[in-house]
């Protein structure tokens, strides 16, 4: 298999979590916090854990074959959706950048402050969007929402981004606000029903999960809790989506 394929994927940790996703036929924006120290140039700067959220749903362009690092880090279960519905939702490829002190770095620092000076709303939502596409080549990461902390070669990670934006949904949230579990439940709800990532059965490629058992209780999901949302030709081509993650590692 080529270093890219026809399918990027959203990788999860719970069949729950698939399941909910088949169910509502949308994928859910959330707030993930992540560190800007990185972006900037002022060395007190570097030193402090510098965080902001976007709420987002991201995806992966790695072969089901070489995605073991990256499964272990976000989960087992997973679906794949077609290129074209990706590129349809103007879902973007992160840009990495190899180093603080770079050329890229600097610039970006020097368009933010004057932007910062001269802008008004939208158009330093317009900023922040772009650089909701960007992010360092390493970095920190919690795994599966633990407190523990690895270090993540993200450009490895080949990510498409969908940065939500919607009227009534905050473009993004401030590190004290995302350290608050009610008030980031509260916003995570806001984009949830406000900016949804949707889709149509159609569009998914791979259905992919940990266990043979799992792949009898997903077969018992689609046949009965999918009855009345998907009709029969869709139910029976879903079916046929299904995959145990480690078994088709192994041939692709």
């Amino acid at each position: 298999m080529g270093s890219r394929t026809e399918s990027l994927f959203h990788y999860t940790a719970s069949l729950d979590n698939l399941k909910a996703i088949l169910s509502s036929r949308f994928f859910w924006p959330k707030y993930c916090a992540e560190e800007l120290s990185w972006f900037s140039e002022s060395k007190e700067s570097q030193e402090k854990v510098l965080r902001i959220a976007h709420p987002m749903v991201c995806f992966c362009d790695i072969p089901i074959g070489r995605a073991n690092e990256h499964t272990r880090r976000y989960g087992s279960f997973g679906i794949g959706m077609k290129r074209k519905w990706v590129e349809s939702k103007n879902i973007n490829p992160v840009t990495y950048i190899a180093k603080r002190d770079s050329k890229i770095t600097s610039a970006l620092n020097h368009v933010v402050s004057a932007a910062t000076k001269n802008f008004q709303e939208p158009e330093l939502d317009y900023l922040r969007f772009f650089i909701a596409h960007i992010k360092p080549i390493r970095g920190m990461v919690s795994v599966h929402q633990s407190k523990q902390k690895t270090t993540v070669d993200f450009y490895k990670e080949a990510e498409w981004r969908h940065v939500a934006r919607a009227d009534g949904i905050e473009p993004y949230l401030s590190a004290n606000i995302c350290d608050d579990a009610s008030k980031l439940k509260s916003h995570n709800n806001k984009a949830k029903n406000l900016a949804p990532l949707n889709f149509e059965i159609s569009d998914i490629s791979y259905l992919l999960v940990d266990t043979e058992e799992d792949v009898v209780e997903m077969v018992e999901f689609i046949q009965s809790k999918l009855r009345n949302v998907v009709d029969t030709k869709e139910r029976s081509l879903l079916l046929t989506k299904i995959h145990v993650l480690d078994g088709i590692k192994k041939d692709v």
